[in-house]
This record gives structure tokens, C-alpha cells and sequence, in this order.
């Protein structure tokens, strides 16, 4: 079984043993380095309004490989993935700390999330 890669017009195909899904992590491997992939939705109890999803984007932001994928007002949650090797809850969390949000619960997803 293999996989195709579409990128900047090319295609690539690589064999599916390159690209595992390990119950919470993405394990993507490439010739130069293997790279781990979080997925995760995040409660934040304090979300009231669109400007509170606005600052918790441009601060996530700052944090190095995290890429917001999508946020919900109604379920006050944001869903994201970063590379594991170089970011940590911890470290989103002491970017949502300025703002006042704390992380309520931290869903690991067991898929990979939708592209942003």
C-alpha cells in the first residue's frame, strides 16, 4: 500500500509504512528526520466571545510549530496540531496563560484533524 504527497504541484509517492498513526501521534518520517505530530482540542471554559478567539489564535501563534486548525465559540474549544519535538502543552499553555485561559481538558484526537 502506499500513499501520495502532493506538493507545490509534484506527487509524491512514498510506501504506507512511512506514515503511522500511533493512537495520539502522527509519525511522519522523512529521509532527513522523523517528525512526531499532536493533535488536540482544547476546552477553555473562558472563551466568551469571537475577540477571545481572535487573541488565543495570534498568541498559539508565537508558539513554535502550532497551527490552529479550527476553534468552536459554542464548545469554547480549539483544536490544533504542533511537532512534538520542539512544543508541549506545557509551553501553550504559558501562551494562553497572559490571557487568562486556562485549559480545562485536553482531547488527544485519534486521527489526524482537517487541514487549516
Amino acid at each position: 500500500m502506499s500513499n501520495v504527497l502532493l506538493t507545490s504541484g509534484l506527487a509524491v509517492l512514498f510506501p504506507a509504512s512511512s506514515v503511522r498513526i500511533c493512537s495520539e501521534r502522527m509519525l511522519t518520517t522523512t529521509r532527513e528526520q522523523t517528525v512526531m505530530h499532536e493533535y488536540v482540542t482544547l476546552t477553555l471554559p473562558k472563551i466568551g466571545c469571537q475577540g477571545c478567539i481572535k487573541k488565543i489564535v495570534s498568541a498559539l501563534d508565537t508558539v513554535p510549530t502550532v497551527e490552529v486548525v479550527e476553534t468552536s465559540l459554542p464548545a469554547k474549544s480549539v483544536s490544533l496540531r504542533y511537532e512534538s519535538s520542539k512544543t508541549s502543552i506545557a509551553h501553550i499553555e504559558s501562551a494562553l496563560q497572559p490571557l487568562g485561559h486556562v485549559i480545562e481538558r485536553c482531547e488527544v484526537q485519534q486521527k489526524e484533524l482537517p487541514p487549516a
